[in-house]
């Protein structure tokens, strides 16, 4: 499962926009990320820099496993309710 795929799940199961997104990374990190850039990333337009795919897992729940070369497996994200919900590829 390709990082913008599971950046774009996690930011539904949270129930955030791609502007939420992209102000909470720019609060958590300092450095601006516009929604549009939120955008390209979920497409895979754009590949994430290193201090952005660990702030956007850290807010979404998830593992930078994902970026492995040839990663295959199931993602986990924990709603806001507590359920868990299961990505797949």
């Amino acid at each position: 499962m390709e990082f913008g795929t599971v950046t774009r799940i996690g930011r539904s199961v949270r129930g955030w926009s791609q502007g939420e997104l992209a102000a909470a990374v720019t609060a958590a990190n300092g450095r601006q990320m516009s929604r549009p850039t939120v955008t390209k990333l979920e497409l895979g337009s754009r590949e994430p820099r290193l201090p952005d795919a660990i702030v956007i897992a850290d807010l979404l729940g998830f593992s930078l496993d994902v970026l492995k070369p040839g990663f295959r497996g199931a993602v986990d994200f924990a709603a806001p309710d507590g359920t868990v919900v299961r990505a797949a590829e």
